[in-house]
């Protein structure tokens, strides 16, 4: 909150700056004695380049504030797009607050991986699990995620995911790629 305050502090200041360059000029170039709105009712001759110069300050500083505001509005977490999970490097985008194209890579190669689902028996009954497997690495097993099929295997990671953004893990995994 702190930061966006100081930012729309910054722009109006320069605004300010703006208007005040323009009445100087104007009072200079009117070399007589006026009140400080009357200059804006008077017709003055300034430089083709000094209104250029003015204009384009102006838009590039109206560009900069809506950029810095634009920046302010989206979540800190949303910068969170790759993290080493089960073994594997997964990478996504985010589409307003939603995981979109989720998906692993091998951390050595960053090949993206394959998949098969593994259906083994153990002493408890039958254990589902997802191999994702590198095709460039001789076909190693990169990442085992228990639980089920592909489909359940990513849901794990993506619960993974938001659990680590509820509870601010996610900001160790920024700093670490």
């Amino acid at each position: 909150m702190q930061n966006k305050f100081t930012e729309t502090f910054v722009c109006g200041k320069y605004v300010v700056c703006a208007i005040l360059t323009m009445y100087l000029i104007s009072v200079h170039q009117q070399n007589e004695e006026s009140n400080i709105f009357s200059w804006l009712v008077h017709t003055i001759a300034v430089p083709i380049w000094l209104v250029l110069i003015i204009c384009t300050l102006l838009l590039l500083t109206t560009l900069i504030c809506i950029f810095a505001l634009k920046k302010q509005s989206t979540p800190h977490y949303q910068r969170y797009k790759k993290d080493r999970l089960f073994g594997a490097v997964w990478r996504w985008r985010w589409q307003d607050n939603t995981m979109i194209s989720l998906w692993c890579y091998c951390p050595e190669c960053d090949d993206e991986l394959l998949y098969n689902e593994d259906k083994g028996r153990s002493l408890y009954g039958q254990v589902y699990k997802t191999h994702f497997i590198c095709a460039n690495c001789d076909n190693q097993v990169k990442a085992t995620v228990p639980g089920g099929n592909k489909e359940d295997a990513l849901i794990a990671v993506e619960r993974e995911i938001y659990r680590k953004v509820r509870n601010g893990q996610f900001k160790q995994a920024i700093k670490s790629f």
